[in-house]
C-alpha cells in the first residue's frame, strides 16, 4: 500500500521510505524546487510553502507536508491524481467532509475536487 511511504530529512538529504521498506535518498531542495530521479521515475517536489510532495510520470501525487530536518519520519498525508481525485489518511478533525467525499476500497476518504486551471 502506498500508505506505508514516508519521508525524513537528515541534513543535504531527504529520504523516501518505500512501501517495500527501501530507502531512497534524494538531495534536499529548496522551496519552490524540483528534483527528478531517474531510476525511480520521481519528482521530489518543495512547494513556495516548504511542503514536500513526490509526483510520478502520471500525475500522481504523494503529498507529505512539511519534513523537519530532524530525521524523523512524517507519513503519507494525502494522494491526489491530475483530475483532483484526492484520498486522504486521516480526517484530523470532526468537521463534515463535503457530500462529494467517499470511502474508497482502501478503507481512506476519498474526495473529488474541481480544479480551476489559471
Amino acid at each position: 500500500m502506498p500508505w506505508e511511504q514516508s519521508l525524513r530529512r537528515s541534513g543535504s538529504f531527504v529520504y523516501l521510505t518505500d512501501n517495500q521498506g527501501r530507502s531512497v535518498p534524494f538531495v534536499d531542495i529548496e522551496p519552490g524546487e524540483r528534483i527528478y530521479s531517474p531510476y525511480e521515475q520521481i519528482h521530489l517536489v518543495r512547494t513556495l510553502g516548504g511542503h514536500y510532495l513526490l509526483q510520478t510520470l502520471d500525475n500522481v501525487f504523494f503529498y507529505f507536508g512539511e519534513v523537519p530536518d530532524e530525521n524523523t519520519s512524517v507519513p503519507l498525508q494525502r494522494l491526489e491524481n491530475a483530475p483532483g481525485i484526492t484520498c486522504i489518511s486521516r480526517v484530523r478533525s470532526k468537521a463534515r467532509l463535503p457530500t462529494s467525499a467517499r470511502r474508497a476500497a482502501c478503507g481512506f476518504t476519498c474526495i473529488t475536487t474541481t480544479r480551476l486551471d489559471a
